[in-house]
């Protein structure tokens, strides 16, 4: 399975989205749940695919998985960042990772990722962490016919965003 596009026609006002990560099963599942959401996403399957798919900045946000073919996911991150710094656009990175934050604080720190979500994913989790990331009210990233998050649902920061550490600060000073 191979989403390279996203079928749903792109409003006035749709976030898009790109969806990094190397397991076919995993990418169909979470592609198949953006389509119920109001996001736009398209995939990548490799990190370099992704590094090349977001050379245009048409992305509001990259959600990447760690281990990813060809290049791995923080390698991948860094690359994106360092094309930021030479077309002066901003794409937040989100990590998705089957290891603790602990395992791969420092790759997330070097690569200025901008925040974790452990595996296996929960996507209401994930549309949390979207959500607050691009500044969404509450609500506005749920998926159709559900009403919100559970009721005290915390995004997934690493310490490094808590900090004012994170990408912002990696990629612009």
């Amino acid at each position: 399975f191979t989403a390279a596009k996203s079928p749903v026609p792109r409003g006035e006002g749709r976030r898009r989205i790109l969806l990094a990560e190397g397991d076919a099963t995993a990418r169909n599942i979470l592609w198949r749940m953006f389509t119920r959401t109001n996001y736009s996403v398209d995939c990548a399957e490799s990190g370099l695919e992704a590094v090349a798919m977001c050379e245009n900045g048409a992305y509001d946000l990259v959600l990447m998985d760690v281990h990813l073919p060809g290049l791995e996911g923080f390698d991948a991150a860094r690359s994106i960042r360092q094309g930021e710094r030479e077309r002066g656009f901003y794409i937040p990175i989100v990590v998705m990772s089957g290891h603790s934050f602990e395992d791969v604080e420092q790759g997330f720190l070097a690569a200025c990722m901008d925040a974790y979500i452990p595996k296996p994913v929960d996507f209401k989790r994930i549309l949390l962490v979207i959500g607050q990331i691009l500044g969404q009210e509450p609500g506005v990233a749920t998926l159709a016919g559900e009403n919100g998050l559970e009721e005290g649902a915390k995004p997934a920061w690493g310490p490094a965003l808590a900090a004012g550490t994170g990408a912002n600060s990696c990629l612009w000073h």
